[in-house]
């Protein structure tokens, strides 16, 4: 956790923002209120908490993203790491690999070994 709890502050903030793009239904704000609310959560060792909205987020830029954009690739990033830091790493193992997929197209040479680092752990 932040020395001064402002990723705690941050997530509550996000969790706020989030329910009310639901509430409004606007789902690409949703999906990004929920994967900063999880990173946030995730970066205060909060992991377990995180992989729902984490996993949300995700599930919500596969529906409305079919291109596998940023967003998607952001999205997909944390829901591996998280899964990996809770000991999930095989559910982890596909997420990488389209990963590398998506940051190969885009020439992202460090997001590429990343991915290559996390599939041969």
């Amino acid at each position: 956790m932040a020395r001064d709890g402002s990723f705690d502050h941050a997530a509550q903030a996000y969790g706020l923002a989030a329910q009310l793009a639901r509430r409004f239904e606007l789902a690409g704000e949703l999906a990004f209120c929920l994967r900063h609310q999880a990173q946030c959560l995730f970066d205060s060792d909060c992991v377990q908490a995180a992989l729902a909205p984490a996993q949300e987020s995700l599930d919500i830029y596969t529906r409305i993203e079919p291109d596998r954009g940023p967003n998607y690739a952001e999205s997909a990033r944390l829901v591996a790491r998280i899964k990996d830091a809770l000991g999930k790493s095989g559910e982890a193992q596909n997420l990488w690999t389209e990963l590398r997929a998506i940051y190969d197209i885009h020439g992202s040479e460090a997001s590429v070994e990343e991915c290559d680092i996390r599939l041969t752990a």
